[in-house]
């Protein structure tokens, strides 16, 4: 991207006329490159002297009232820099020439300069050049300190939330433990964890900061599969679990029609894993699911028999094949 295209699409950032996926890919940028950050303090307060000079067009002016000045912060930053604009109106140095006095060849070389207010003309410029670099060393810093407040109140939700749902993968994993004889009390923890990961996943796609030292994404305690027959045979279903998963989480779809209450044996080369009776149907979307956990430690490589009866006595078998990540 050159140079003026950059600008024109920081400046198009700053005055709300990206898309939310633009936006997002400049705020990604703008929180991890130091120079990106650089060019855009630069570029807004470019934006913010042309509009204080009068020197905006009509409608890029509107976009920046309406787009830009729309928090406190901002509205101060306009504060600030009319503040500096009269500060250096202030400095200004009148000129005065006494062309009846004997002019030196040092004043008709600087073209009727005196030395006094060449002087004096240093000293405002000196003046101007503090104020401008106080100036930006202030927003930069004010800018960053924003950032830092919520890079922390980001870290601080995302903790609270990843130790919620430990907790609730422990409890999870101790019903289990329980040969999950109560599946309602099973079903509404896996209700729960889903919950708290959605909770997570916007709470890291509502603020995209950026930030480098965020602990990697972790792998899931607990491995959910729809475990689904086919017509005319039983091709078994693949499942690949992580090494960090502790429990996997069969579910069964049933029929409407197919009874209230099953019973369900999960067998493997080891024996029987799973002997649960009065499993009840978890409603979901489309259907109704048996909802069975197992212990991953007690999974191993290879085939595996599902067999699920209902109160009639009508019987149905399902297979899963396990493979090692």
């Amino acid at each position: 991207m050159t140079e003026n295209a950059e600008k024109s699409r920081i400046e198009s950032y700053l005055l709300g006329e990206l898309t939310d996926e633009e936006r997002n890919v400049v705020e990604e940028r703008f929180f991890t490159d130091d120079d990106f950050f650089a060019d855009v303090e630069a570029a807004e307060m470019s934006m913010i002297d042309r509009y204080l000079r009068n020197e905006m067009a009509e409608t890029e002016r509107r976009a920046l009232e309406q787009n830009y000045l729309i928090t406190p912060e901002r509205k101060q930053k306009v504060a600030d820099a009319v503040a500096f604009h009269d500060e250096l109106r202030t400095l200004r140095v009148p000129i005065v020439v006494d062309h009846t006095a004997k002019v030196s060849w040092f004043e008709k070389l600087f073209g009727g300069f005196s030395l006094s207010a060449i002087q004096l003309g240093a000293a405002a410029a000196i003046a101007i050049l503090v104020l401008s670099i106080g100036w930006l060393l202030y927003d930069s810093n004010r800018l960053r300190n924003e950032v830092l407040v919520a890079r922390s109140e980001r870290s601080e939700t995302e903790n609270a939330l990843n130790e919620k749902l430990r907790q609730k993968e422990q409890e999870l994993q101790q019903k289990s433990q329980e040969q999950n004889g109560d599946s309602e009390t099973v079903g509404a923890l896996e209700d729960e964890i889903q919950r708290l990961k959605n909770e997570l996943d916007d709470t890291r796609k509502r603020a995209p900061l950026g930030n480098t030292q965020e602990t990697a994404p972790r792998e899931p305690l607990i491995a959910t599969v729809m475990l689904i027959g086919t017509r005319g045979g039983n091709l078994p279903t693949q499942i690949t679990l992580a090494r960090e998963t502790k429990i996997l989480n069969l579910r069964i779809p049933v029929n409407q029609d197919d009874g209230s209450v099953f019973e369900v044996k999960v067998t493997g080369d080891s024996g029987v894993l799973v002997d649960s009776s009065k499993v009840v149907p978890r409603p979901i979307k489309g259907g109704r699911v048996l909802s069975v956990n197992i212990q991953a430690e007690k999974l191993h490589e290879g085939f595996y028999q599902v067999l699920t009866r209902n109160e009639k006595g009508e019987e149905r078998t399902r297979s899963f094949v396990v493979k090692p990540k």
